[in-house]
Order: structure tokens, then sequence, then C-alpha cells
């Protein structure tokens, strides 16, 4: 088998897969196999474990091009138990390394109150893209998939289509309803109801930039949704300082740990679709139930 056929067998069965995650697995193919010079079913274990240390310093980095040999040696019908030693044995590392992101990025970050007075100030100055995608980033701790969504008047509309999210103006109140996010397998649909007389202004006059009966999406191209490839970018273009999704939930989680309130992290990892386990690793939250209280679930900690 030459390196095309093996990411072609890859690609054929990779149908159910996201494109994010296809263009990841064929960038880290790519790497490795220029670096081994053979498909990667054909490298031997060090060989591969040889590269990865070579290709890439960033633990979080070598643990992803791990991923994808155990993909591809998976699919060659090779053993993997020493690939899986190997991988594991960056878990201190990526850890600290985490640990050194965190406290180098909250030097930067900005406070809640300057989130929400940029909010404020895409309502009052009439951008009302803008004003919408930072209150569901802020109340709702989104990532940037969550925000490709559709506004409806009925909640029946959504049963029609159930992989994609919506708001759903009603009488008195709103429904932010979410199928297509990251943990959608684990949690299924997410659906909050909440009331916001901005928000629901801010809707209004974004409709009204529409003509009758166009749907109306909140991320659109040409009245059309947005490629999923490009709405990072696309987000970035309307948030404080061109920040990322993830950069307003470090400031939310920063926020909570200086208050060390476990509800209020169960809350937002209820928003965001995480369980508080990872939310404690992936955020090298410093969590121990004398300081922060009783953790409620039943994960370990």
């Amino acid at each position: 088998m030459t390196i095309e056929e093996e990411w072609q067998e890859y690609f054929t069965g990779a149908a159910f897969k996201s494109a994010h995650t296809v263009k990841s697995y064929k960038n880290s193919h790519k790497r490795i196999t220029d670096y081994v010079g053979k498909p990667i079913g054909k490298a031997s274990v060090n060989e591969l474990i040889a590269s990865v240390a070579n290709l890439a310093e960033n633990p979080n980095t070598q643990a992803t091009l791990f991923n994808a040999i155990l993909v591809f040696r998976t699919i060659a019908g090779k053993d993997n138990d020493k690939i899986w030693l190997a991988k594991k044995a960056l878990q201190p590392e990526i850890e600290a390394w985490r640990g050194i992101v965190a406290h180098n990025k909250k030097q930067y970050l900005p406070t809640p109150a300057e989130l929400k007075k940029h909010m404020n100030d895409q309502f009052y100055e009439e951008n009302w893209r803008s004003y919408i995608i930072n209150f569901l980033l802020i109340n709702y701790n989104t990532r940037n998939a969550d925000l490709n969504l559709e506004f409806v008047k009925s909640i029946h509309t959504t049963k029609a289509n159930k992989t994609k999210n919506y708001i759903v103006s009603r009488k008195n109140d709103y429904v932010y309803i979410r199928n297509d996010y990251k943990t959608f397998s684990k949690y299924g649909q997410k659906r909050f109801i909440f009331k916001s007389v901005p928000f629901g202004r801010a809707v209004k006059y974004f409709e009204a930039q529409h003509a009758p009966n166009e749907r109306v999406y909140l991320l659109e191209n040409n009245g059309l949704p947005i490629e999923q490839s490009s709405i990072a970018n696309y987000i970035k273009k309307y948030t404080y300082k061109n920040l990322t999704e993830g950069d307003y939930n470090k400031v939310a989680v920063s926020a909570i740990t200086d208050i060390a309130d476990i509800k209020q992290l169960e809350q937002l990892g209820d928003r965001r679709g995480t369980d508080l386990k990872t939310l404690i690793t992936y955020y090298n939250i410093p969590y121990s139930e004398k300081t922060w209280g009783k953790y409620n679930n039943n994960e370990d900690i």
C-alpha cells in the first residue's frame, strides 16, 4: 500500500467525520509520512515515536500526531500498545503546558465587565449581529459551531431538521436550541429558554434587515449559512479585540475560579456541554473540596 492509498482508505471510511477532523488527520498523515518516507502502517513503532518527537515540541501537537498514528495503524491491523503508552506518557507534559498557557493568557485576557461593555456597545451602535453573537458567547459559553443557527418563529419549525441550531422567537420568551455542537453525542439536544428585552430588539431589527419570508441565519454569506471551515474567523470579526470563543470561555472560567464557586462552574459546563472533570483538567483549575465545596455529580475528579 502506498502513502496515497493509505490516506484514501481512511478517507473512504470517514464520511461521518467532520471536515475539521478530516483536515486535521490529513495534515498529520502528511507530516508523519513525509518524515518517515513510507505509509504509517509500514513504519516501525520506533520510527513513528521518533517522528512525533522531532516534528513537534508542543505536547498537545504530539498527542494529535499520535492520534493519527493510532488511526492509521488500526486500519493496517497493527498492534498499538506501545503507541498508547507513548501517548499516555505525554499527559504530565500536557497538563504542565496548559498551566503555562493559562497563566500567560490570563495576563492579557479582558475582564467579564470589558466583554459585557463590548456587547452593550454593539447594541447602542446598532450592530445587531455582533450584539447577538456576543450575547450568546457570554451568556451560554458557546463554541463556534453553536452560533451557526437560524432564527424561526415556532418550535414546530425546528422539528423539520433536528441537526441544526435555532433561536425561536416566541411571544414572551426565546428558545435557544442546539443540535449541532461538539458534544451532542454525549448530551443530546440542548434547549435554553430565556427572556431579554435587548436581545429581543436586536433579533427584531436584525431580521428586519432581511427580505420578507427570507430565511435568516446568524452567520451568513450571501443569504446562506457560512461554511464550517470559515466560522472561527467569521466570529472573530465581531468579538472584543478579535478574541476567540475559547478566550471568552477562559474569561468566564477564570472569574469563577477566582471565587471558587462549584455551582457556577457546573452551570457553565452545562451551558457549554462540557463535564466538570474536563473543565478542571483543561483549564488547570486548582480544585480542592476544602476550597470549592462538595462536588455533586458522580464524576471522578
